[in-house]
């Protein structure tokens, strides 16, 4: 098999050829065309010597070079890495080097951080510029010039490498989530089975495609249904949005709690065109009951809840548009299984009792790269523990609870305290440091830290502006907290562990949001 032939299948039979793949602002790519340019690419690999299983790393805005570039590796039995286009230089250092990618196709405005680690590197990728010239690197133009834009996929084992997600680790540092090529089987039957997604229809997602949450139903299973996906080149905000939604007509909008907030918040939501979309997808972080209540009031449709993971690639629970309500996740997806699970690793059948949830599906991914341990840990004879601790109703509807470790989901995106906190405690004055994760007014977790050490205000503002600088210079935006509370000490146990829900408590108390 070749995940590219699952999710494109014959597009003669299928009737794709001149239908919509890819909408841009100025731009539509069909079927037919994207198999072209996928297929160039995939002919120019070969003829660059990318092999069987070598990287192929990305790092492109949201255009159909995303497409061009994921899937012509991926017919050529290659392994494609999107990258996020927020890392800081040290998390793309550690990830060039894990992966060992032969290839690195990037946009134009991140060769400054790939020249500033490229000598850190003990075997440099081949640089590819996605967009503009003049750069004094080589251009995709130049790359895929004069090659066949007809390509047989390789024939591979469905259980070789398809796709790298990097996602954080308990320790911050980087890690491969690998997932191989039966793993696309699954990718549309939310979209299909659930939400009656089918050609003709066009699927937005405000996330960008380097997401696992986007990649997998915006590339993957939108092509697998057969219908458009519409992209939005820029970071998003409400008034680009706005514009999208009201050009495009998206039949199903695909976006994070925080996203839809501002929309609520800014008044955009009130537009007309919102009342049109089918369907309103919310994943990445715990969607509040609160907003749930306030879109559905202020849109007149619900925010379908659903859980997903890098891991799991899929959303492996999802509300359905007749069942879902404020606070619950729905109930597992066509061709998933879902166990909560006691501290002892036994089954919980009855109702309402909190567990972990583990997932089984053909989608889940095999191992994180280089890391048999925390692998073997998670990734249990074909089932995967998420971590997150969920309760379920007697109807089978899950409600989802927190997270059973400490790490916190930020903006979607997965963020290590440890990484923050050991940042903050290379400032000399600071002694002590701990970070948690607060609810704000939306009910949208947010990262506060705590530090002991200066004691006077004047000293205190002095270290919060050196802290942040610091950290803005050596962490992805993301990781960085907004919100300072300074102590004479932190509280701990008798055995020394910091006591987070006292911390929680006092910035419930003393941080203000306005």
């Amino acid at each position: 098999m070749n995940a590219v032939d699952e999710v494109l299948g014959s597009l003669v039979q299928r009737g794709l050829v001149d239908a919509p793949a890819i909408l841009t602002r100025d731009r539509t790519l069909t079927y037919g065309q994207l198999e072209k340019g996928l297929s160039q690419f995939g002919n120019a690999c070969l003829a660059a010597g990318v092999n069987r299983q070598d990287r192929v790393a990305l790092m492109i805005r949201d255009r159909p070079d995303v497409f061009h570039v994921a899937l012509g590796a991926m017919k050529i039995g290659a392994v494609s890495v999107p990258l996020s286009l927020r890392l800081a230089a040290r998390d793309l250092a550690s990830i060039l080097a894990d992966s060992r990618a032969r290839l690195l196709v990037l946009d134009a405005e991140f060769l400054p951080l790939y020249r500033e680690v490229a000598g850190q590197l003990a075997a440099p990728p081949r640089i590819i510029v996605a967009d503009l010239p003049g750069t004094g690197e080589e251009t995709m133009a130049e790359f895929v010039a004069g090659h066949s834009r007809e390509l047989e996929s390789r024939q591979m084992d469905p259980e070789d490498m398809l796709l790298w997600i990097y996602t954080s680790g308990t320790t911050g540092k980087p890690k491969a989530v690998v997932h191989v090529h039966r793993s696309v089987r699954s990718t549309a039957r939310y979209l299909s089975d659930v939400l009656g997604v089918a050609p003709g229809d066009r699927l937005f997602a405000t996330s960008k495609l380097f997401f696992a949450f986007s990649f997998a139903h915006c590339v993957l299973g939108n092509l697998r249904a057969g219908s458009a996906v519409i992209l939005h080149e820029g970071w998003p905000d409400t008034a680009g949005i706005v514009e999208v939604v009201r050009r495009h007509r998206p039949t199903v909008m695909l976006s994070v709690p925080a996203f839809f907030n501002r929309l609520v918040n800014e008044g955009s939501a009130s537009d007309p065109a919102f009342g049109q979309v089918r369907h309103y997808v919310s994943a990445g972080e715990k969607l509040p009951a609160t907003l749930y209540e306030r879109w559905l009031a202020t849109v007149g449709k619900p925010l379908l809840d659903c859980v997903g993971a890098s891991e799991t690639l899929i959303l492996f629970l999802g509300s359905r548009p007749d069942a879902h309500g404020p606070g619950l996740c729905g109930v597992p997806n066509p061709g998933v299984e879902v166990e909560l699970r006691d501290d002892g690793d036994n089954v919980i059948e009855r109702a309402n009792v909190p567990g972990v949830a583990w997932v089984k599906s053909d989608s889940l991914a095999v191992q994180y790269w280089n890391d048999p341990g925390q692998s073997g840990k998670v990734f249990r004879d074909g089932w995967f523990c998420t971590g997150d601790i969920f309760t379920r109703t007697a109807e089978g509807l899950y409600s989802h609870q927190g997270r059973s470790d400490e790490r916190l989901k930020i903006s979607s995106q997965w963020v290590s305290p440890s990484e923050i906190e050991n940042q903050a405690l290379k400032h000399p004055e600071v002694l002590d440091a701990a970070v948690v994760g607060v609810p704000n007014p939306d009910g949208l977790t947010r990262l506060a830290i705590f530090l002991a050490g200066p004691k006077t205000e004047a000293d205190r503002e002095r270290v919060r502006e050196e802290v942040t600088r610091n950290m803005l210079d050596t962490l992805s935006v993301y990781k960085c907290p907004r919100r300072f509370v300074f102590l004479d000490e932190l509280p701990r146990t008798a055995t020394g562990k910091i006591q987070r829900y006292v911390l929680r408590e006092q910035a419930a108390n003393q941080i203000k949001w306005t």
